[in-house]
């Protein structure tokens, strides 16, 4: 169940990022070939056609003038005059097509727009502009010409259209983390840390475990206060296995550490209002954007210089791991690590690394410093070398994810 749901999500994320460059695309009337929800083959697909027909209108009604001389005085009379006209409406329809067939560019005056498809392998979608072609692929049907095709596009519409996919992604975490804060979590007291030699390291009370007795850290404090010495029992939550633990308070702890010996933090959120949630979720979201990009460069730097991957790290095998021990905690903790993978999508998408959209925006910005455009040759270059680091990465994380399982 849960793998179904988490490819479920990757889909819909996936296919919105799509659908940000598909709407910015039409917002500035570039042409879009096609809109395919799965991957080719085709399964069908529709297209509208739209163009000029000639229309008979009947009895239209024109008034003349007609001179007319009685006894040697011109008189002007008034006529009026019955014809047919025609005139010209625009008229749009649809065409469904099965698999291969290609559509018709133009059916008997009429142009075709937009091609919607549905495919057989149904891992994501994907968007084709006309002239948004990637490195060294050459363009077709005489888009170094046509006004609508992307390469045509000044610096400012392209680099608009790259980034909508981006802005849908992190439009989606925002939203669903609004949700999650209109929602509410239930507070909770986790474990960050243990001392070394303390009560709690003794009996084995590990970082990331959830105390359940209590859910408020005053009450905890306290508690723990007025039992020094005495024998207290735990509730432990562990990756979802319920422990109960016995452990004595020390009555005199060393300086800077507490009678039990644990660093502790106290999550959840208060159920919101739509508009606080929406504000405070937006603040989150940005900071959690933040927090991926600097999570990200750690993750480069220690893998150049020591490397090594950065531990806490997973890749698309540990994401099914970690959706599995969230949605143990409830649907709400599911929730809102759906929103975590949208915002890591859209910092991840603008990075400037070859193959991203973040690349091409960079390849942009070379374009406007210069005044020329990074030739077709360069781009196909980098990007493949970028795709490659992007791959050996990728099967790195995948690796150790696997490791993990055993």
């Amino acid at each position: 169940m849960i793998i179904i749901l988490v490819i479920a999500v990757l889909v819909f994320l996936i296919v919105t990022h799509e659908l940000g460059h598909f709407l910015f695309a039409k917002l500035f009337k570039v042409k879009v070939e096609e809109f395919g929800l799965g991957y080719p083959p085709r399964i069908f697909g529709v297209r509208r056609y739209k163009g000029k027909v000639a229309v008979s209108v009947e009895e239209v009604t024109e008034a003349g003038v007609d001179i007319e001389e009685k006894g040697g005085v011109e008189v002007e009379k008034i006529t009026e005059i019955t014809r047919e006209v025609d005139i010209l409406e625009t008229k749009k329809n649809w065409r469904f097509f099965w698999r291969n067939d290609e559509p018709e560019d133009g059916r008997s005056g009429f142009k075709g727009g937009t091609v919607y498809s549905l495919n057989f392998l149904p891992f994501g979608g994907f968007v084709k502009i006309q002239g948004m072609a990637d490195g060294e692929e050459e363009t077709k049907g005489g888009t170094e010409t046509d006004p609508r095709s992307f390469e045509n596009q000044g610096a400012l519409k392209r680099a608009a259209i790259l980034a909508g996919g981006v802005l849908m992604n992190f439009m989606a975490g925002w939203l669903i983390l609004t949700f999650v804060f209109m929602a509410g979590i239930s507070p909770e007291i986790v474990v960050s840390g243990v001392s070394k030699g303390s009560p709690a390291a003794s009996v084995g009370i590990e970082a990331g475990d959830t105390i359940t007795n209590f859910s408020n850290s005053d009450k905890f404090i306290s508690f723990i206060d007025q039992h020094r010495g005495q024998a207290i029992t735990l509730g432990i939550d562990r990756q979802g296995k319920e422990i109960n633990l016995s452990v004595v308070p020390r009555i005199n702890p060393p300086q800077g550490e507490g009678a039990l010996g644990v660093m502790f933090t106290q999550t959840g959120i208060t159920p919101q209002p739509f508009f606080s949630a929406l504000w405070n979720s937006l603040l989150q979201s940005l900071f959690l954007c933040w927090l991926v990009l600097e999570t990200f460069g750690l993750l480069v730097a220690k893998l150049f210089t020591k490397a090594s991957l950065l531990s806490g790290i997973v890749g698309p095998i540990g994401v099914f791991q970690v959706a599995e021990q969230t949605a143990s905690l409830g649907w709400i903790f599911f929730f809102n690590l759906f929103a975590l993978i949208a915002l890591n999508l859209a910092v991840l998408n603008l990075l400037p690394l070859p193959a991203l959209d973040g690349g091409h925006l960079l390849f942009i910005m070379i374009e406007k410093i210069k005044g020329s455009p990074v030739s077709k040759k360069i781009q196909g270059l980098v990007n493949r070398f970028g795709f490659a680091f992007l791959i050996v990465l990728m099967i790195l994380v995948s690796i150790r994810d696997i490791s993990h399982l055993f």
